[in-house]
Protein backbone atom coordinates (compact mmCIF):
# COMPACT_ATOMS: atom_id res chain seq x y z
CA UNK A 1 0.00 0.00 0.00
CA UNK A 2 2.83 2.38 0.91
CA UNK A 3 4.67 1.50 -2.31
CA UNK A 4 1.57 2.30 -4.40
CA UNK A 5 1.14 5.59 -2.52
CA UNK A 6 4.78 6.55 -3.18
CA UNK A 7 4.42 5.76 -6.88
CA UNK A 8 1.30 7.94 -7.03
CA UNK A 9 3.14 10.84 -5.36
CA UNK A 10 6.06 10.48 -7.76
CA UNK A 11 3.72 10.60 -10.75
CA UNK A 12 1.90 13.66 -9.35
CA UNK A 13 5.23 15.45 -8.89
CA UNK A 14 6.24 14.52 -12.43
CA UNK A 15 2.88 15.67 -13.81
CA UNK A 16 3.32 19.09 -12.20
CA UNK A 17 6.83 19.38 -13.62
CA UNK A 18 5.65 18.41 -17.11
CA UNK A 19 2.83 20.97 -16.90
CA UNK A 20 5.19 23.75 -15.77
CA UNK A 21 7.70 22.89 -18.50
CA UNK A 22 5.07 22.87 -21.25
CA UNK A 23 3.63 26.20 -20.06
CA UNK A 24 7.07 27.82 -19.93
CA UNK A 25 7.98 26.52 -23.39
CA UNK A 26 4.63 27.68 -24.76
CA UNK A 27 5.20 31.17 -23.36
CA UNK A 28 8.74 31.20 -24.76
CA UNK A 29 7.56 30.27 -28.27
CA UNK A 30 4.75 32.84 -28.12
CA UNK A 31 7.14 35.57 -26.98
CA UNK A 32 9.72 34.76 -29.68
CA UNK A 33 7.14 34.78 -32.45
CA UNK A 34 5.38 37.83 -30.99
CA UNK A 35 8.57 39.89 -30.93
CA UNK A 36 9.44 38.91 -34.49
CA UNK A 37 5.85 39.57 -35.59
CA UNK A 38 6.11 43.15 -34.31
CA UNK A 39 9.56 43.72 -35.82
CA UNK A 40 8.73 42.28 -39.25
CA UNK A 41 5.02 43.23 -39.43
CA UNK A 42 3.60 39.75 -39.90
CA UNK A 43 0.01 39.59 -41.25
CA UNK A 44 -2.61 39.55 -38.47
CA UNK A 45 -4.27 36.42 -39.87
CA UNK A 46 -0.98 34.52 -39.72
CA UNK A 47 -0.37 35.70 -36.14
CA UNK A 48 -3.81 34.48 -35.04
CA UNK A 49 -3.25 31.14 -36.74
CA UNK A 50 0.14 30.79 -35.05
CA UNK A 51 -1.17 31.32 -31.54
CA UNK A 52 -4.13 29.03 -32.11
CA UNK A 53 -2.04 26.21 -33.58
CA UNK A 54 0.75 26.62 -31.01
CA UNK A 55 -1.59 26.49 -28.01
CA UNK A 56 -3.35 23.40 -29.39
CA UNK A 57 -0.02 21.77 -30.27
CA UNK A 58 1.39 22.25 -26.76
CA UNK A 59 -1.83 20.96 -25.21
CA UNK A 60 -1.55 17.79 -27.31
CA UNK A 61 2.15 17.52 -26.42
CA UNK A 62 1.20 17.71 -22.73
CA UNK A 63 -1.41 14.96 -23.16
CA UNK A 64 1.13 12.77 -24.93
CA UNK A 65 3.69 13.17 -22.15
CA UNK A 66 1.10 12.44 -19.47
CA UNK A 67 -0.01 9.33 -21.34
CA UNK A 68 3.65 8.20 -21.44
CA UNK A 69 4.33 8.85 -17.74
CA UNK A 70 5.18 5.23 -17.02
CA UNK A 71 8.17 5.58 -19.37
CA UNK A 72 9.79 8.38 -17.37
CA UNK A 73 12.41 6.19 -15.75
CA UNK A 74 16.17 5.77 -15.91
CA UNK A 75 17.07 2.68 -17.91
CA UNK A 76 19.95 2.01 -15.53
CA UNK A 77 18.29 0.74 -12.36
CA UNK A 78 14.74 1.39 -13.63
CA UNK A 79 14.44 4.42 -11.29
CA UNK A 80 11.30 6.52 -11.81
CA UNK A 81 11.84 10.25 -12.33
CA UNK A 82 10.22 12.76 -9.98
CA UNK A 83 11.13 15.66 -12.30
CA UNK A 84 12.19 16.08 -15.90
CA UNK A 85 15.94 15.83 -16.35
CA UNK A 86 18.02 18.14 -18.55
CA UNK A 87 18.14 15.84 -21.63
CA UNK A 88 14.33 15.42 -21.52
CA UNK A 89 13.82 19.18 -21.32
CA UNK A 90 16.08 19.69 -24.35
CA UNK A 91 14.11 17.13 -26.35
CA UNK A 92 10.74 18.60 -25.31
CA UNK A 93 12.09 22.05 -26.20
CA UNK A 94 12.94 20.77 -29.68
CA UNK A 95 9.40 19.44 -30.08
CA UNK A 96 7.99 22.72 -28.75
CA UNK A 97 9.78 24.77 -31.43
CA UNK A 98 8.24 23.05 -34.45
CA UNK A 99 5.20 25.37 -34.91
CA UNK A 100 7.41 28.45 -34.44
CA UNK A 101 9.84 27.46 -37.18
CA UNK A 102 6.94 26.47 -39.44
CA UNK A 103 5.18 29.84 -39.12
CA UNK A 104 8.41 31.84 -39.33
CA UNK A 105 9.13 30.16 -42.63
CA UNK A 106 5.60 30.94 -43.83
CA UNK A 107 6.18 34.57 -42.76
CA UNK A 108 9.52 34.90 -44.56
CA UNK A 109 9.86 38.03 -46.68
CA UNK A 110 13.35 39.42 -46.07
CA UNK A 111 16.97 38.35 -45.62
CA UNK A 112 17.22 39.21 -41.90
CA UNK A 113 14.26 37.00 -41.01
CA UNK A 114 15.81 34.25 -43.13
CA UNK A 115 19.02 34.54 -41.10
CA UNK A 116 17.00 34.20 -37.88
CA UNK A 117 15.30 31.07 -39.27
CA UNK A 118 18.73 29.57 -40.05
CA UNK A 119 19.93 30.28 -36.51
CA UNK A 120 16.82 28.69 -34.98
CA UNK A 121 17.06 25.63 -37.23
CA UNK A 122 20.74 25.24 -36.37
CA UNK A 123 19.99 25.44 -32.63
CA UNK A 124 17.18 22.90 -33.00
CA UNK A 125 19.37 20.49 -34.96
CA UNK A 126 22.23 20.88 -32.44
CA UNK A 127 19.92 19.94 -29.55
CA UNK A 128 19.39 16.63 -31.35
CA UNK A 129 23.07 15.89 -30.79
CA UNK A 130 23.28 17.51 -27.37
CA UNK A 131 20.42 15.75 -25.56
CA UNK A 132 21.71 12.24 -26.30
CA UNK A 133 25.30 13.18 -25.45
CA UNK A 134 24.18 14.82 -22.21
CA UNK A 135 22.04 11.83 -21.24
CA UNK A 136 24.95 9.43 -21.70
CA UNK A 137 27.44 11.68 -19.90
CA UNK A 138 25.15 12.25 -16.90
CA UNK A 139 23.96 8.62 -16.97
CA UNK A 140 20.38 9.85 -17.34
CA UNK A 141 19.23 7.78 -20.31
CA UNK A 142 15.46 7.33 -19.99
CA UNK A 143 12.92 5.25 -21.87
CA UNK A 144 10.80 8.36 -22.61
CA UNK A 145 13.95 10.08 -23.91
CA UNK A 146 14.36 7.36 -26.53
CA UNK A 147 10.73 7.72 -27.61
CA UNK A 148 10.82 11.53 -27.76
CA UNK A 149 14.18 11.66 -29.52
CA UNK A 150 12.92 9.46 -32.34
CA UNK A 151 9.56 11.25 -32.57
CA UNK A 152 11.12 14.73 -32.58
CA UNK A 153 13.63 13.80 -35.28
CA UNK A 154 11.04 12.49 -37.70
CA UNK A 155 8.42 15.13 -36.88
CA UNK A 156 10.90 17.95 -37.55
CA UNK A 157 12.10 16.28 -40.75
CA UNK A 158 8.52 15.63 -41.95
CA UNK A 159 7.36 19.20 -41.22
CA UNK A 160 10.43 20.81 -42.78
CA UNK A 161 10.27 18.53 -45.83
CA UNK A 162 6.68 19.60 -46.56
CA UNK A 163 7.64 23.29 -46.28
CA UNK A 164 10.66 22.79 -48.52
CA UNK A 165 8.71 20.84 -51.11
CA UNK A 166 6.02 23.54 -51.30
CA UNK A 167 8.80 26.15 -51.56
CA UNK A 168 10.52 24.06 -54.26
CA UNK A 169 13.69 23.78 -52.21
CA UNK A 170 13.86 20.00 -52.48
CA UNK A 171 12.96 17.85 -55.50
CA UNK A 172 9.94 15.56 -55.46
CA UNK A 173 12.08 12.39 -55.60
CA UNK A 174 13.91 13.40 -52.42
CA UNK A 175 10.64 14.19 -50.62
CA UNK A 176 9.18 10.82 -51.72
CA UNK A 177 12.31 9.04 -50.45
CA UNK A 178 12.01 10.76 -47.08
CA UNK A 179 8.33 9.86 -46.77
CA UNK A 180 9.04 6.24 -47.68
CA UNK A 181 11.78 6.12 -44.99
CA UNK A 182 9.33 7.52 -42.42
CA UNK A 183 6.68 5.03 -43.57
CA UNK A 184 9.06 2.08 -43.07
CA UNK A 185 9.96 3.37 -39.60
CA UNK A 186 6.43 4.14 -38.43
CA UNK A 187 4.81 1.15 -40.14
CA UNK A 188 7.34 -1.33 -38.79
CA UNK A 189 7.13 0.02 -35.25
CA UNK A 190 3.33 -0.04 -35.44
CA UNK A 191 3.29 -3.69 -36.54
CA UNK A 192 5.68 -4.64 -33.73
CA UNK A 193 3.47 -2.80 -31.23
CA UNK A 194 0.34 -4.62 -32.43
CA UNK A 195 2.05 -8.02 -32.51
CA UNK A 196 4.06 -7.86 -29.28
CA UNK A 197 2.17 -5.23 -27.28
CA UNK A 198 5.30 -3.13 -26.72
CA UNK A 199 8.04 -1.56 -28.75
CA UNK A 200 11.59 -0.73 -27.74
CA UNK A 201 12.83 2.41 -29.52
CA UNK A 202 16.33 1.73 -30.82
CA UNK A 203 18.56 3.72 -33.15
CA UNK A 204 21.36 2.52 -35.39
CA UNK A 205 24.43 4.29 -36.72
CA UNK A 206 22.87 4.57 -40.19
CA UNK A 207 19.64 5.88 -38.66
CA UNK A 208 21.45 8.66 -36.83
CA UNK A 209 23.64 9.34 -39.88
CA UNK A 210 20.58 9.78 -42.11
CA UNK A 211 18.95 12.19 -39.63
CA UNK A 212 22.15 14.23 -39.35
CA UNK A 213 22.64 14.29 -43.14
CA UNK A 214 19.04 15.40 -43.77
CA UNK A 215 19.19 18.17 -41.16
CA UNK A 216 22.51 19.42 -42.55
CA UNK A 217 21.08 19.39 -46.08
CA UNK A 218 18.02 21.35 -44.92
CA UNK A 219 20.27 24.11 -43.58
CA UNK A 220 22.09 24.23 -46.92
CA UNK A 221 18.73 24.41 -48.70
CA UNK A 222 17.86 27.50 -46.64
CA UNK A 223 21.22 29.00 -47.66
CA UNK A 224 20.21 28.48 -51.29
CA UNK A 225 16.79 30.00 -50.58
CA UNK A 226 18.53 33.12 -49.21
CA UNK A 227 20.99 33.20 -52.14
CA UNK A 228 24.02 32.98 -49.85
CA UNK A 229 27.23 32.61 -51.93
CA UNK A 230 29.18 29.34 -51.90
CA UNK A 231 27.15 27.54 -49.22
CA UNK A 232 23.97 28.19 -51.20
CA UNK A 233 25.48 27.02 -54.47
CA UNK A 234 22.97 25.05 -56.54
CA UNK A 235 25.47 22.43 -57.76
CA UNK A 236 26.89 21.85 -54.28
CA UNK A 237 23.41 21.33 -52.86
CA UNK A 238 22.42 19.00 -55.72
CA UNK A 239 25.44 16.82 -54.95
CA UNK A 240 24.49 16.88 -51.25
CA UNK A 241 20.93 15.84 -52.13
CA UNK A 242 22.13 12.73 -53.97
CA UNK A 243 24.65 11.93 -51.23
CA UNK A 244 21.99 12.31 -48.52
CA UNK A 245 19.57 10.28 -50.64
CA UNK A 246 22.10 7.42 -50.77
CA UNK A 247 22.42 7.50 -46.96
CA UNK A 248 18.63 7.43 -46.62
CA UNK A 249 18.40 4.40 -48.94
CA UNK A 250 21.08 2.56 -46.93
CA UNK A 251 19.32 3.52 -43.68
CA UNK A 252 15.96 2.32 -45.01
CA UNK A 253 17.37 -1.08 -45.99
CA UNK A 254 19.10 -1.36 -42.62
CA UNK A 255 15.88 -0.45 -40.78
CA UNK A 256 13.84 -2.93 -42.85
CA UNK A 257 16.08 -5.87 -41.90
CA UNK A 258 16.25 -4.69 -38.29
CA UNK A 259 12.44 -4.55 -37.99
CA UNK A 260 12.09 -7.89 -39.80
CA UNK A 261 14.31 -9.56 -37.19
CA UNK A 262 12.18 -8.03 -34.42
CA UNK A 263 9.06 -9.60 -35.92
CA UNK A 264 10.53 -13.11 -36.04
Amino acid sequence: MNIDFMKMKLKDSLTNDILKTIILLLLLQCIIYGILAVIFYFPYALIIWFYGVTILYHFLLFLFLIAMKDNFYLEEGHVMLTHLNAPNILTIGRLSSIPTVLFLFLSYDNFLLGAIIIILLTIIFLTDLLDGTLARKLKQITRIGRYMDSISDYLIIFTTAIIFLLSRLIPLWFFALLIFRLFVQAGGMGIILLKKGAVNPETSFLGKASVFAVMTLFILEVFEFLHIPYLGNYYLITICEYFTGAIIVASTIDKFFFLSKKLL
